[in-house]
């Protein structure tokens, strides 16, 4: 959960592209404009270290008021899909047997805040 949580604090996330980083970084992206979203993760392989660098200056290169549209919109996205509420009306749904009302693996970050997800 560590990419949430950064997203959360107003952090901006980069993290591999795989198992649960990935699935996080996957409900995050749709946040931002199609030219950022692939500033939120790198492969794993030969190439990491510089594709780290390469985003990680894109990241700090953008203009700060896109930065800060970036901040907000992915610190939003985070908090309804990975904020306290919102996990514990899960657990209560599930322990409920509401399963319904769980969101699918992979759902879409507006899936998610519209609440049909």
């Amino acid at each position: 959960m560590v990419a949430a949580e950064a997203a959360a604090c107003g952090a901006l996330p980069l993290s591999a592209s795989h198992s649960g980083l990935a699935e996080v970084t996957d409900i995050l992206r749709p946040a931002l404009p199609p030219p950022l979203r692939d500033l939120l993760s790198f492969s794993r392989g030969p190439s990491a270290v510089e594709e780290i660098a390469e985003r990680l200056v894109r990241w700090l290169s953008l203009d700060p008021a896109a930065r800060h549209r970036a901040r907000g919109a992915l610190a939003s996205v985070a908090h309804a899909r990975f904020g306290w509420e919102r996990v514990a009306s899960g657990v209560v749904a599930a322990v409920e047997g509401r399963l319904a009302e769980l969101p699918e693996p992979g759902a879409s970050a507006s899936a998610l805040r519209e609440g049909s997800g």
